[in-house]
């Protein structure tokens, strides 16, 4: 239960933060350098949730 918890989390912020700063920068506000860090770390948390619930799912034989 803890690890589909912490997975939504972390699917949730990272789509979050990604698509708010992609959402700036479509409505012309500047992107730099730590804009991209952002989307790049916040998409791999959200890929790492995707990751926690595959494995958990298939090691319990859940698919």
């Amino acid at each position: 239960m803890l690890e589909a918890f912490a997975a939504v989390t972390l699917i949730k912020y990272g789509l979050w933060a990604v698509a708010m700063n992609i959402g700036a920068g479509v409505v012309g506000d500047p992107l730099n350098w730590q804009n991209y860090m952002l989307i790049f770390s916040h998409g791999g948390m959200a890929l790492q949730a995707l990751s926690i619930l595959l494995i958990s799912g298939l090691s319990r034989g859940i698919y």
